[in-house]
């Protein structure tokens, strides 16, 4: 062991020139603080000879860890996945497409939001087979950014994953608590990584963080607990394709004359309160969209998203059985995540023998033989979803544990909290909702409403030019009347862009007294 030590420092100490940067002293304080006790989930060993020694070399990598770290880029180790509202060119108000999505770029690395809202870590733990390592954090107040990466220890591709196949992975469980606290709450993570390395796979924590009593976590300990890694039984058969954002540029924006209400679901929530998800019918627009090698006769005949879901038609041509569809799937080429799977079934229509319907929606049937298919895929937003996005069948079965273990990390959010507080709003909105206070960050949004209203619907941010950004990842608390509203956006906004806040359809101007 010791010989692996020194072969260690030589390697550090072979270095000619090393950058200390900014904040050196202060960075490797925090790193040795959030170091856990013990690393790795196995029995302790102990070294009586040379106590000193060890001890003095394992110091020294830890104290060269904040200089290597720090001349990472955060975009990589976050797999480029944030991105932000262009500003080039920037549309007068008069001239804006009032309501209209605004096109997203990349975050550039040295963004003022990145360098002062993250922390980069290096927390390594094994167990099991595998070893997790804490990459970095980005985060506010309420929310929470952070990127893990999974290797196995002798470097093989995970178990059951190969070139042809595409596996999904879920973990048996994930909790956070904050401060050394009993109580916590769980969170899941998605894959970012693009598959391309065997046996190593990067994870995303998106969450918004409710701590009952905290105002702001920043400049508190987080411990993150995570349990089993599992793989699904089933591959995915991905179709090979452009994927569906390139797609979905060869067909024009639908009006309502281009789809017709074709039916409704209904499911009750813990509340007792019924949702109702509406069904739509797309027109069949003639359109003969060649998309896939995997079945080349099969066309795309019309794509539109509709009410946030995506509506797909398509021509088969004898490619495939109808039925053989029925498990077809919108996943991420890159990581085998499932986005969506079909919502209302496969419907098609017969002109010749359903009565009543307008000759425009078109026929799925030919001489009494079905000739096409229409797909619906719940939830999936907006069409910036789609990027990397592909079909794809099966991928829809159980899953199994294939590396069962515990894996925990600990360390600050010393971060800087860059959310501006709206506070004495008392704004009362045309629908009855009095909003009391607002909190907003470049990624998240808290609301302390007054309101009887059971659901939220409808939400978005309006920039500075007219354009609005639509916000779907939603969650609220009710107690006594009130309210606490939080969403995380899925862009990174600056503050001073955002002029209002639509909720449930409303808009509220932001104005009035701000503090940081």
């Amino acid at each position: 062991m010791q010989d692996n030590i020194d072969k260690k420092i030589k390697e550090f100490a072979s270095r000619e020139t090393i950058r200390v940067p900014k904040g050196f002293d202060e960075r490797m304080e925090r790193i040795k603080m959030s170091l856990p006790q013990e690393r790795q989930v196995h029995k302790a060993r102990r070294f009586p000879m040379r106590a000193a020694v060890i001890l003095a070399a394992v110091l020294v990598l830890c104290l060269t860890i904040p200089v290597v770290a720090e001349q990472m880029n955060l975009n990589q180790i976050f797999k480029n996945i944030f991105m932000k509202p262009s500003e080039e060119p920037k549309m007068a108000p008069d001239t804006a497409a009032e309501g209209k999505a605004p096109a997203m770029e990349p975050v550039e690395a040295d963004h003022p939001f990145l360098t002062q809202a993250e922390s980069i870590l290096f927390q390594k733990v094994e167990n099991a087979g595998l070893s997790f390592t804490a990459r970095g954090i980005v985060g506010d107040g309420n929310s929470l950014y952070l990127a893990f990466d999974v290797e196995t220890l002798d470097g093989q591709p995970f178990e059951g994953e190969t070139e042809e196949k595409v596996k999904q992975f879920l973990f048996g469980e994930i909790y956070m608590q904050l401060d050394g606290a009993s109580m916590g709450q769980y969170c899941g993570a998605a894959r970012i990584d693009d598959g391309s390395v065997p046996g190593k796979a990067t994870f995303l924590i998106k969450e918004t963080l409710r701590f009952e009593g905290v105002d702001s976590v920043a400049g508190h300990q987080l411990k993150i607990s995570i349990k089993d890694l599992r793989v699904s039984d089933d591959s995915l058969k991905v179709f090979d394709m452009e994927d569906l954002a390139s797609l979905s540029k060869n067909f024009n924006e639908v009006t309502p004359d281009d789809y017709l209400e074709w039916g409704a679901t209904e499911s009750e929530g813990p509340d007792g309160v019924k949702d109702r998800h509406t069904i739509y019918l797309l027109n069949r627009a003639g359109k003969k969209l060649k998309f896939c090698d995997t079945y080349p006769e099969m066309e795309i005949d019309n794509m539109a998203f509709i009410d946030g879901d995506l509506y797909l038609n398509l021509n088969l041509n004898g490619a495939v059985n109808p039925n053989d569809l029925s498990d077809m799937n919108v996943v991420n080429r890159k990581n085998g995540e499932i986005l969506s799977v079909h919502g209302s079934g496969f419907n098609a229509v017969n002109l010749d023998t359903f009565e009543g319907l307008d000759p425009s929606v078109g026929s799925d049937y030919e001489n009494g033989e079905q000739i096409g298919t229409r797909v619906q895929f719940i939830g999936l937003g907006s069409p910036e979803k789609l990027k990397d996005a592909v079909l794809a069948l099966g991928g829809t079965g159980s899953y199994r544990t294939a590396y069962q273990g515990s894996w925990e990390f600990e360390f600050p959010l010393d971060y800087e909290d860059t959310s501006v507080v709206y506070e004495d709003m008392n704004q009362m909105l045309p629908n009855g909702i009095e909003v009391e206070q607002m909190t907003v960050s470049p990624i998240s949004m808290k609301l302390t409403m007054k309101t009887d209203v059971d659901s939220f619907e409808d939400m978005a941010l309006e920039l500075d030019d007219g354009s609005r950004i639509a916000l779907d990842d939603l969650q609220w608390d009710r107690k006594d009347g009130v309210v606490l509203f939080q969403t995380m956006y899925p862009a990174v906004v600056e503050t001073g862009r955002i002029r209002a806040v639509v909720i449930n359809g409303e808009r509220l101007a932001l104005s009035g007294d701000q503090t940081k």
